[in-house]
């Protein structure tokens, strides 16, 4: 991998605090990633934090979750901003494909069709 990924150099302000947690749903509400419906009995992750002054709450389907998680294993500095994460993986994607292992790229593509899939079958457009 090249050196580029080993360290952080992100272009924005990390949070003055944050909290996460892995939560099961009791009520519908919906994710801020793909805001698909989070359904009752589903786990979904709940971000609370403070950014820029500003106190946010944000819940993100477990589908999305994985994404996540997946570009942060493959690239441990990986910067995203909440509402935003299927670009920043994009970009992850497009900027890394050349130094990463054969299939990485498949990976990548595996996770967004799942997410896209539930969005088709929740939004009802299948």
């Amino acid at each position: 991998m090249s050196a580029s990924y080993d360290s952080c150099s992100c272009d924005y302000d990390p949070p003055e605090f944050m909290s996460q947690r892995v939560r099961k749903a009791r009520k519908p509400s919906e994710c801020f990633e793909c805001h698909c419906p989070i359904l009752p009995g589903e786990k979904y992750e709940e971000t609370f934090g403070k950014w820029d002054g500003d106190v946010s709450n944000f819940k993100t389907c477990n589908e999305c979750l994985e994404l996540r998680q997946w570009a942060t294993i493959s690239v441990p500095c990986f910067c995203y901003e909440y509402g935003n994460i299927f670009q920043c993986v994009r970009d992850l994607v497009h900027e890394a494909r050349e130094d990463m292992p054969p299939g990485w790229v498949m990976e990548w593509g595996r996770h967004a069709v799942k997410v896209r899939r539930k969005r088709l079958q929740r939004l009802g457009k299948h």
